[in-house]
């Protein structure tokens, strides 16, 4: 059996995690990581360039986010 020691720095916040290899490799291969779908079309939107803007002012955002509906 594998032993390892854990310096104690990196549990002072709660923040340390153990996952398997193949699961780490996944969560890097995975830009995106886990977000919800709406979340994901979103920024499909945006990577494609369906979006709108920038704007000069709030009142001109608002008028184009009228008209594109």
């Amino acid at each position: 059996m594998t032993t390892i020691t854990i310096p104690k720095k990196f549990m002072l916040n709660n923040d340390f995690v153990i996952i398997p290899r193949k699961q780490y490799e996944t969560l890097l291969r995975e830009k995106d990581g886990y977000i919800d779908e709406d979340l994901r079309e979103a920024l499909d939107d945006a990577k494609n360039g369906k979006v709108i803007g920038p704007f000069s002012s709030l009142a001109s955002g608002l008028k184009a986010l009228k008209m594109a509906k």
